[in-house]
């Protein structure tokens, strides 16, 4: 019985055609990174530091909106990095944007007083 041997520039070129392969197929994975931006903060009535809650927050250019809670706290996370306008808005008072927010890190914005219309 005669044995069949693969000649070694053979193995050679599967090997470094295998490892491209891969190199191919995994290397795009490994670079897209999930979003992973954050902004978060209060708004506040002006003046008295008053927290208020229903604020709408949309995120200008996206999908993305939110409402205040009870305690005038909002968040978007899960963004993509950027910079993002943050567009306030509430029945009865002055709307408010906020221009170039960062969410390449976890940013709170800290409070966003509005005016009463």
């Amino acid at each position: 019985m005669s044995s069949v041997t693969t000649p070694p520039t053979r193995v050679l070129s599967l090997t470094a055609a295998l490892v491209a392969l891969l190199l191919g197929v995994l290397v795009p994975f490994a670079a897209a990174q999930p979003p992973t931006g954050r902004i978060a903060g209060t708004v506040t009535l002006r003046g008295s530091g008053e927290p208020l809650h229903n604020v709408a927050l949309i995120l200008l250019g996206t999908s993305r909106a939110t409402v205040t809670d009870d305690e005038g706290r909002y968040e978007f996370d899960g963004l993509g990095p950027g910079e993002y306008t943050l567009l306030v808005e509430k029945e009865g008072y002055l709307p408010q944007k906020m221009g170039a927010v960062d969410a390449n890190k976890d940013i709170n914005v800290g409070d966003i007083a509005v005016w009463r219309a």
